[in-house]
């Protein structure tokens, strides 16, 4: 299952790419893809974050809990 990162209302969430996306879309309830969530057990003390090759963008989820993302900037 692939999970992205998602932007509702200035907020980002984690949300799995086929349910809860698809809940999103029968809503109709405004969205931002931001990209992919690396589900690897990678955080702010991985190699190549701290070597500044990391391709993620490092945020904070609603939880306030770190992700990686990768996106396209």
């Amino acid at each position: 299952m692939k999970y992205l990162a998602i932007n509702i209302r200035d907020q980002i969430h984690v949300l799995n790419n086929s349910d809860e996306l698809g809940s999103l879309i029968e809503n109709k309830i405004p969205y931002k893809i931001i990209g992919r969530v690396c589900t690897e057990e990678c955080n702010t003390k991985c190699h190549h974050f701290r070597a500044g090759t990391c391709p993620c963008k490092t945020m904070k989820d609603l939880d306030g809990k770190f992700i990686h993302v990768f996106t396209d900037n």
